[in-house]
Formats: structure tokens, sequence, C-alpha cells
């Protein structure tokens, strides 16, 4: 592992006042959001709880900056933000008004603060640990080594944070089309922490190649096509088929086939059949043995999960549930399921 020369990383510590730093951010001086940082991920309710903290005169950590580039037009020097991004945008909120930031009733609005309130909010001391003007790949270092806490990123958020570019960008934009958003597939807090973008980078990747383990092939992707993804129109739109075929399967919601982990298999093995295999599959056929199956995993007693001696039926039954419960990430999980939904896809097919 290679390692950073202290020389590089003269770190000193200040004091900025909370009015400087919201000041920063609105004219630009500030840049809350660098290729390296995690997306917002606070609720309203932990931006509220550290608003109090601030309010009520409690310090709270420091935050990190880092000197950025010049800004040609207005010759301002731009600094990054290490570390400190949420609570930082949650002091932006409070103080312009934002729609992003909900307020209970026992917390003032800044607009109906006192004068002296005010000044009190606008005047609380933010300590600023500066990491001066050094590489960027020694800011995302320090940025992961900061994270690297109770706190810390999840793997997505540091692939993300180190391997920006073509390839991320292409499962940034993935996960915000309309199938995964009118579907409702992935929760706020899923999205919040990735794992909408660690979905359909594994989707991706698994319907040009295989399947694999856990996030195993992701950095490798993301590192390789860093400057561009050569394949995007042509797996764009191979999805975009897939997602419409899936649709006119109507499986309502909620039901089990729109867990990311047995979606993923549905989505991959329509891939396989209707792109690889130029198969024609019956969707209403399709829709009533995907039902029917789903409706015998659902029936399965908890007992027969791990029993060995099980008919035929009732074996596959079994295989797929403990597949889809348990270690559902795994390469011979995602094959085992894989397997079995293109067995009741196939069952549907009609000449083409």
């Amino acid at each position: 592992m290679q390692r950073l020369d202290q020389r590089n990383i003269d770190a000193y510590a200040t004091n900025r006042t909370v009015g400087e730093i919201v000041s920063a951010l609105s004219d630009g001086r500030l840049k809350p959001d660098p290729h390296f940082q995690r997306r917002l991920i606070w609720a309203n309710k932990h931006k509220v709880a550290f608003l109090q903290t601030v309010l009520e005169g409690y310090p709270f950590p420091e935050v990190f900056f880092a000197t950025g580039q010049l800004d040609s037009k207005t010759a301002a020097a731009v600094e990054w933000v290490v570390d400190g991004q949420q609570r930082l945008t949650t002091l932006q909120q409070y103080f312009i008004g934002s729609h992003d930031l909900r307020l209970p009733k026992d917390i003032t609005s800044y607009k109906n603060l006192s004068e002296e309130e005010k000044r009190r909010f606008l005047s609380y001391k933010v300590v600023v640990r500066h990491l001066g003007d050094v590489p960027r790949r020694e800011i995302i270092e320090a940025f992961r080594r900061i994270n690297s806490t109770a706190y810390s990123l999840n793997s997505m958020e540091l692939i993300k944070s180190q391997r920006e570019g073509a390839f991320i960008q292409f499962g940034i934009a993935l996960a915000n089309e309309r199938f995964f958003t009118t579907n409702h597939v992935f929760s706020p807090i899923a999205i919040r922490r990735m794992r909408d973008l660690r979905f359909c980078l594994t989707l991706i990747i698994t319907v040009q190649s295989a399947y694999f383990e856990e996030d195993d092939a992701i950095d490798d992707y993301a590192e390789r096509y860093k400057d561009e993804f050569p394949s995007r129109s042509e797996v764009l739109t191979e999805l975009y088929s897939v997602f419409e075929f899936v649709s006119r399967l109507e499986i309502p919601r909620p039901h089990r086939m729109w867990r990311p982990a047995e979606l993923l298999s549905v989505l991959v093995e329509s891939h396989r059949l209707l792109i690889r295999e130029r198969a024609v599959i019956d969707a209403a056929a399709a829709r009533e043995r995907l039902l029917a199956f789903y409706s015998d995993v659902d029936a399965l007693p908890k007992g027969m999960l791990n029993q060995e001696a099980l008919p035929d039926d009732i074996r596959t039954i079994a295989a797929y549930a403990r597949a889809a419960i348990q270690g559902t990430n795994h390469r011979i999980n995602r094959i085992t399921r894989g397997s079995i939904i293109y067995d009741v896809l196939s069952s549907t097919l009609t000449p083409s």
C-alpha cells in the first residue's frame, strides 16, 4: 500500500464562523460536493438534532477542508469540503430557509430569530482542519482515512469516491430510470447509502459477463472504464427492452419479486432469454408461472428450508428460498436464484 509523504499534508486548525461558512457556500468559494464526497445521507431528524446542538451552543467535531482550483471567472480561490458536508449543508439550509429542511415546532426558523439570536448563530465557531494544497489522490486518501471509523463509508461509497468516472456515472443514470423510480424498488435509506447504485452496477456487469461475488467486479470495472464505457448505448438499449418486458408482467407491489436481490435474478435471466438467446417469452404465461412459483416459495414451511431429503419440486423451491434470504449477494446464491428463474421463464417461451 502506498504511504503518504507526511510533508505533503501539513494540516492546521482554524476557527470559522457559521456566517463565514454559509457565505462561502453561497458564493461558490466553498464547494460541498467534490467527486470524493458521499451523497447526503442525513434524514431530517438528524439535521434537526444537529441544529439543536448548534443553536444551544454545544460544539461539534471538526470539519476538513482542502484547497481547490482557482476560479478563472472570479479569480477567487476555491476550497473543497473533504469531510463535514452534511453538517455544513444543514447550516446553510437553516440559514436560507430551504424546503429540504423541515423544522419542528420547538425550533424557530432563522428568519424569525431575534437580531441577537441571529448574530449568535452566525458567530458560532466551527473548527476547521485544513489539509492545504495537496494532490487529489491524497485528498481522497485522507477522506478514506477520516471515514474509517464508526461512521465509515460503505463499500459502494468508497468505490464511488475513489473511482468516479464513466462507468460509475452510467450506473448513477441507470438508477434514476423510471423503471426503478416508479416501481419504488429502492427505499430512501437504500438510495442514501447508494444501494441503488450498487444494484445497477451489478446488473450492468452481470448482463455483460456473469454472476460474481458481492462487489468484487465493480471496482475493476470502475477503474477499467474510468474515462469511457463503450458499451453504454448497447447495454442501455438492451436493458430498456428487459424493463419493458418485466413491466408487462404487471407484478403488483408489494411483492417479493421487487426485492432487489430477487429482481436482479428476474432482470438478468430475462436479458439472457430475450437478448442473448433471442427467445420470445409469453408475458401473460410468465406472469402466471412466476406468481405461482413465488406463492410456493412463500408457502414453504421454514422447517423445510435446510432439509436434504425433499421431493424434486420442493427441493427447487427450498433452494430458491435459501438463496433469497441467506447471503443474497454471494455468487453461488445469485447463480442458484438465476438458474431457477431461468427455468421458470423458459417454460413460457413461444415460437419466434
